[in-house]
C-alpha cells in the first residue's frame, strides 16, 4: 500500500488506503440536489497570467475579473476539501467583486476513488456542469466510498440533469480528461503542494480547511498587495502575477523570522503554567516514583525541537525513573508537513510504535513529506490499513489539535517548549539549563513528598504545580 502519495496515472486507481486530516464531516453542500446544467464561468481575461501559479483552462467561479484569485487543489474524496467547499462558497457570496476561484484537481493515491471521481466531475465538465457535479460529489463521499466512484458519478450525473449518454461517452474515451488532471497533478508537484485542500490566494499559502477567518486574512492582504502595485503604477496586465511573486517573498521572510522567534532564549525569567498530561500523549516514563515531568511542545518540520533530541535523551539517562517526559504536538503552521507528521506520530501511538515514529521523523525532517510517512509506515512495519484509517481518523486529528491548544493556552508561541513541573523553558538550551532546574525541582518534590508521602506520581506533579501558583500568586 502506498497512502499519502499523489495518484500515479499508471496504476490502477483502485488500490491505496487512506488519510487526509480530520474533524471528517459530511456536509451537504450548496448545489448536491443539483440543478440542470448551466455554462461555466467565462475564461478570464489575459491579465491574469503567473508563471509561478498558472490558471490555465482550470474550472472557475466567481467574478472572472476579480483581483483576488484563489487556487484550490483537492481531492473529491477527501472530507476536509468537502469542508473547505462550504467555505469558499460563502466567501464567493461575500466577496463577489473581488474574488474568483479556479479549481485543480489532486487525487492521492491512498484515497482510492478520488481519481475516477475527478473524471466524473470533468465528465459533466464537458457538459458545463462542473460544480453541480463537484458539489454532488463532496455531499455523496459516503456513498462514493462504498460503492466506487464509478458508480456514484452515474447516479448523480441523472440526478443534475445531464445527457446520460454523453457523460458514459466521456468516460469511456477519457484520455483527454486524465490529460487535464495530470496537468493539474504536475502543476502541484511543482509547488510541492501534496495534501488537501491547499489553497493559493494570490499566491499566498493557506493548507487544510481552515476558519472563514484565515480565508478573510488572506485575502486581505491580497487586496492590499493589489492597491499597492495600482498606487505603484503597475499595468492591470502585470497585478496578479506580481502580487504571487510579492506574496512568495513575504513568505519566506515571515518563515525567517519564525524560525528565528522559535530559537529564541526566554530571559525574562521563569513563568508558571498548569499543563495537563491527559495519558495519551506520548509519555517516558519508568514508574510512578517520578518527581519531574518535562513537558514539551513540538514541531516535528522544526529543525530546532530535532536539535534537542540529544539533550532530553542525556537527561533520561541521568535521571531516570526520577524524570517523567510528556511529548505534545504543536504543528507550526509555516511548517506545511507538520500537522500531518503530528498525526502520524499518534496513528503509530495506536500501534506502539510512537515514539519510534517521532525519531524517525526527526531523523529525515529535509524528506518531511506524505511519501516520507508511507515510507517509515512501512519500515516499522505497521498494519498499513490500520495506520491508514487512524492517519484520516477525527479522533487523531482531534488529539493533534487538542495539544496544540493545550500548548496556546499555556503561552507557548513558538517551538520547541518546555514545562518543566510547570517551569516554561524555550528553545533548544544547553543541558546544564535543563539539569538546574531539574535538581531544583527534584528538591521541591522531595520536600512536599515527606510533608505528604502519600503523593506521588500525577498528584504530586500537579500539587506541585498547585503550590507554585499558590506562592505566585501571594
Amino acid at each position: 500500500m502506498r497512502m499519502p502519495t499523489l495518484f500515479e496515472p499508471h496504476k490502477t486507481s483502485t488500490s491505496g488506503a487512506a488519510l487526509c486530516a480530520a474533524l471528517i464531516a459530511m456536509l451537504a453542500l450548496v448545489g448536491c440536489a443539483a440543478s440542470p446544467a448551466t455554462p461555466e464561468t467565462p475564461a478570464a481575461p489575459d491579465w491574469q497570467a503567473s508563471e509561478l501559479v498558472p490558471l490555465g483552462e482550470s474550472p472557475r467561479q466567481g467574478n472572472p475579473h476579480a483581483p483576488v484569485v484563489i487556487v484550490e487543489f483537492s481531492s473529491l474524496q477527501c472530507p476536509f476539501s468537502a469542508r473547505a467547499r462550504q467555505t469558499v462558497v460563502e466567501l464567493l457570496q461575500a466577496y463577489p467583486d473581488e474574488v474568483q476561484l479556479v479549481y485543480r484537481h489532486l487525487p492521492l493515491s491512498f484515497q482510492p476513488e478520488s481519481h475516477p471521481a475527478a473524471l466524473a466531475a470533468e465528465a459533466a465538465r464537458e457538459q458545463g456542469a462542473f460544480w453541480p457535479m463537484v458539489d454532488s460529489l463532496y455531499a455523496s463521499q459516503r456513498t462514493m466510498t462504498e460503492s466506487g466512484a464509478d458508480a456514484a458519478g452515474r447516479q448523480l450525473a441523472a440526478r443534475i440533469g445531464l445527457d446520460e449518454r454523453r457523460y458514459a461517452e466521456a468516460i469511456a474515451n477519457s484520455s483527454e480528461l486524465d490529460a487535464r488532471i495530470q496537468r493539474d497533478v504536475e502543476l502541484a508537484r511543482q509547488l510541492g503542494i501534496q495534501g488537501t485542500p491547499t489553497f493559493m490566494i494570490n499566491g499566498e499559502l493557506v493548507r487544510g480547511a481552515q476558519p472563514r477567518e484565515v480565508f478573510e486574512a488572506a485575502i486581505t492582504r491580497a487586496l492590499e498587495r493589489h492597491a499597492l502595485l495600482e498606487a505603484e503604477g503597475v499595468p492591470q496586465a502585470e497585478r496578479y502575477a506580481r502580487s504571487v511573486a510579492l506574496a512568495r517573498v513575504q513568505a519566506r521572510a515571515q518563515a525567517e523570522r519564525a524560525q528565528k522567534e522559535a530559537a529564541r532564549v526566554d530571559t525574562s525569567g521563569p513563568n508558571f503554567v498548569a499543563v495537563p498530561v491527559e495519558g495519551d500523549e506520548l509519555i517516558h516514563q519508568s514508574g510512578e516514583d517520578f518527581l519531574v515531568t518535562i513537558v514539551e511542545f513540538s514541531s516535528l518540520q522544526c529543525p530546532f525541537c530535532a536539535r534537542a533530541l540529544p539533550t532530553l535523551a542525556a537527561l533520561k539517562e541521568r535521571y531516570g525513573e526520577k524524570l517523567r517526559v510528556v511529548f505534545k504536538h504543536f504543528p507550526l503552521q509555516f511548517h506545511g508537513d507538520s500537522e500531518l507528521a503530528a498525526r502520524a506520530v499518534v496513528a503509530a501511538q495506536e500501534q506502539g510504535k510512537g515514539w519510534e515514529m517521532r525519531d524517525a521523523i526527526y531523523a529525515r525532517q529535509r524528506e518531511l513529506g506524505p511519501e516520507l510517512i508511507d515510507e517509515l509506515a512501512t519500515e516499522l512495519q505497521l498494519d498499513q490499513a490500520a495506520f491508514a484509517s487512524a492517519l484520516q481518523s477525527e479522533e487523531v486529528a482531534e488529539r493533534v489539535a487538542r495539544q496544540q491548544e493545550q500548548g496556546l493556552d499555556a503561552g507557548v508561541r513558538g517551538t520547541p517548549s518546555f514545562f518543566i513541573n510547570g517551569r516554561f523553558v524555550v528553545g533548544a538550551q544547553p543541558l546544564e539549563n535543563f539539569e538546574a532546574i531539574i535538581d531544583d525541582e527534584i528538591e521541591r518534590a522531595q520536600s512536599l513528598r515527606e510533608q505528604s508521602p502519600e503523593l506521588q506520581g500525577q498528584a504530586l506533579y500537579e500539587r506541585l504545580i498547585e503550590a507554585r501558583l499558590e506562592s505566585a500568586g501571594e
